[in-house]
């Protein structure tokens, strides 16, 4: 089992991975709390399924040096498929904690 934590200026969480699992489960526990920026290359997808209630923002930067930002409220099982080339990072919009696995 592989655990990176995310301590940010942005707040705390933790993804977490193993062999037996593909992709890694996230949790942000608090409100506002959010992923490090992430880079996805041309053609590679990013996904991910919500494992609990998900409302969050998705900050993006794209390589002409447009920003956007996408706002979802997922349910458990629900779940999202973007294609790069981006980056991007993931906040937690709840005031409860949220659980997704990404990947």
């Amino acid at each position: 089992m592989a655990v990176q934590n995310y301590d940010t200026t942005a707040g705390d969480g933790v993804a977490i991975g193993s062999p037996n699992l593909q992709g890694r489960i996230v949790v942000l526990p608090e409100q506002n709390d959010a992923t490090d920026w992430h880079t996805y290359p041309s053609g590679q997808d990013y996904t991910v399924t919500a494992l609990s209630h998900f409302h969050f923002r998705r900050e993006i930067r794209n390589p002409d040096g447009s920003t956007g930002s996408e706002v979802y409220e997922l349910q458990p099982g629900s779940t999202i498929t973007r294609t790069g080339p981006f980056e991007h990072r993931v906040t937690n919009l709840a005031n409860k904690p949220a659980v997704f696995m990404k990947g």
